[in-house]
């Protein structure tokens, strides 16, 4: 049997988190004023073109102002958060 070099369950596990985590964010969240599920409606990237509500196609590789609007299936409840990022 071969050894298992440490560095790759690390970087593994890094990637096995990293997952768990944009699927919990995505798909498993309450709102805050009903408990319903909370959805990502949109995503708008300023310096990409938006293909469809949540989908960007973008080249630029630099600084970029992103927009989310979260939306509860329930009771309509909407939330936007903007934010910069480096993409």
């Amino acid at each position: 049997m071969s050894d298992i070099d440490p560095m790759t369950v690390v970087i593994v596990f890094f990637i096995t988190t990293h997952v768990c985590w944009v699927i919990w964010k995505n798909y498993f969240q309450k709102c805050n004023v009903c408990g319903g599920k909370f959805r990502q409606d949109s995503y708008k990237d300023s310096m990409g073109h938006n293909i469809s509500k949540n989908v960007t196609v973008s080249i630029w590789n630099g600084p970029r102002r992103n927009t989310e609007i979260w939306k509860c299936q329930s009771c309509d409840y909407q939330e936007t958060k903007k934010y910069w990022s480096w993409s």
